[in-house]
């Protein structure tokens, strides 16, 4: 009986350990002036989440032509867990913020997260946030 204890406690310990953390590196800001960005197409998985941010902070969002934007959002994501807590699997990921005309990284988050990215979502907006604080001087 105890084996099974510990084993369960071990196992709901690895699901729970892991999701859910990121980091920024700020190293930018976006110009008021130019809010343009150029975006994957599609919303599945994490770009859904980041690019409803994207919107709400007012960028207009262009999937197609690209060409004549001042940002460009680069995702890059990776399963590392089947499973994760109360969810089906966690991702490893990396969103870059790119500044077409500066030809500078205006932030980076990158971290871990669980399917419902809700977490990565907020985060982003919070990278948006300071990068807009930031070309304020704030």
């Amino acid at each position: 009986m105890k084996k099974y204890v510990a084993s369960a406690f071990l196992v709901t310990s690895l699901l729970i350990s892991g999701c859910a953390s990121n980091r920024l590196e700020l190293t930018g800001g976006i110009d008021p002036a130019e809010k343009t960005i150029s975006a994957p197409a599609g919303s599945m998985a994490i770009l859904g989440p980041v690019k409803r941010k994207l919107v709400v902070i007012g960028l207009k969002v262009d999937e197609f032509v690209q060409m004549n934007t001042r940002y460009k959002l680069t995702v890059n994501t990776v399963r590392t867990q089947l499973l994760c807590w109360n969810e089906w699997s966690e991702v490893a990921y990396e969103i870059m913020f790119l500044d077409k005309k500066a030809r500078t990284e205006v932030f980076r988050i990158s971290g871990e997260s669980c399917d419902s990215y809700s977490d990565v979502g907020d985060a982003f907006e919070n990278a948006l946030k300071a990068a807009e604080a930031k070309s304020k001087g704030r």
